[in-house]
């Protein structure tokens, strides 16, 4: 079996009219692109177990699939600005959020998140070598396919 991080890309689709008609999609990876990861975490589990004293026990199923995605960029990617840009959209007004869409090279979609936003523009360090990002966005649901 073989891996490849080049064989990954992640769209990201405005659901808001006025965006996508300022930025489209914005595809991150494939060959040559400046990604470094993609993370994608469901921030509870969907069993837990509570036990009680007397020795018996509660499996608790939780459906919440909600959770963040974390994108990891080289400084020097031209998305940085675009997401820098998409922040001070948001600052500026209430828009919808994001569609983000796992796939591999051959189009078959891994997974999507649903109604994404970014949490926040992370630091911005300037140093003697290029440097990593890391960029979260909040997902209200996300699905693995």
């Amino acid at each position: 079996m073989k891996y490849s991080l080049a064989n990954y890309i992640l769209s990201i689709d405005s659901n808001d009219p006025e965006i996508k008609s300022i930025f489209g999609t914005i595809s991150i990876g494939g060959e040559g692109s400046y990604l470094g990861s993609i993370t994608l975490s469901i921030a509870n589990p969907i069993w837990t177990t509570t036990g009680f004293n007397t020795g018996a026990w509660v499996h608790n199923k939780n459906l919440d699939r909600h959770g963040t995605a974390t994108i990891v960029l080289s400084q020097l990617s031209e998305t940085v600005s675009k997401f820098i840009q998409l922040c001070k959209l948001f600052y500026s007004g209430d828009y919808n959020g994001f569609t983000l869409s796992l796939s591999d090279i051959s189009g078959n979609r891994i997974a999507t998140g649903v109604d994404c936003y970014i949490t926040q523009i992370p630091d911005q360090n300037y140093e003697n070598q290029a440097g990593n990002q890391s960029w979260e966005f909040t997902c209200g649901q996300i699905n693995y396919n």
